[in-house]
């Protein structure tokens, strides 16, 4: 029972988290870019990945246009 319960809350926390990163998509996040210059993450610790390199170590503006899976896709706003 433990395991069946623990299954449908893992269940219910991913479909959540889901729901939350497709609000995201259209919003301008400034996110801080990661050492492969292809990622990264927004104030709100969402992971982004971009269309193009960026610099590491700076903050981006980008516009979040669609989600892949656990990450948001991201392009120079």
């Amino acid at each position: 029972i433990a395991r069946r319960r623990a299954g449908e809350l893992r269940g219910a926390a991913q479909r959540r988290a889901d729901a939350w990163r497709a609000t995201l998509v259209g919003s301008h996040q400034n996110v801080l870019v990661e050492r492969s210059g292809r990622t990264g993450h927004a104030p709100n610790f969402a992971a982004v990945t971009f269309g193009e390199d960026q610099m590491p170590g700076t903050i981006v503006r980008t516009k979040i246009v669609n989600v892949a899976g656990d990450r948001l896709i991201g392009v120079d706003a």
